[in-house]
């Protein structure tokens, strides 16, 4: 299991964000109850391709204490994503690439702004 981090020290009139509170309670809750888990999303568009690698995805908050699992997905199966395949390469404790190939070798598509998801999880 992973160490805690050093708790953040607040400063009174301080702006607290999302990625503060984040990484302060979620990620620190997640390695006391012996998960790390993060999720997120990502708009993809390329044009006229048969697979296409995205560009790195950073993980926020503290680094996983191992390379996590990494699944890709495609909530869309219709018109130009139909029959694709998604999964996350490169994966490190601080970031993946995402990678898109279509199901039949040579089957062009384009996307515009397809929204799709991860979710980078170690047990």
């Amino acid at each position: 299991m992973a160490n805690l981090a050093t708790p953040r020290t607040w400063v009174v009139g301080e702006t607290v964000s999302a990625t503060m509170l984040n990484a302060e309670i979620r990620d620190q809750f997640n390695i006391l109850i012996g998960r790390e888990l993060k999720t997120g999303t990502l708009s993809i568009s390329f044009t006229s391709l048969d697979q296409y690698t995205a560009s790195a995805v950073t993980f926020s908050g503290a680094p996983f204490s191992v390379a996590p699992v990494v699944l890709v997905t495609i909530p869309s199966t219709a018109g130009s994503t139909s029959r694709w395949n998604a999964r996350g390469t490169s994966v490190s404790t601080t970031q993946f690439t995402p990678f898109f190939q279509s199901g039949t070798s040579g089957a062009t598509a384009t996307w515009a702004s397809i929204a799709c998801g991860w979710v980078a999880l170690v047990a």
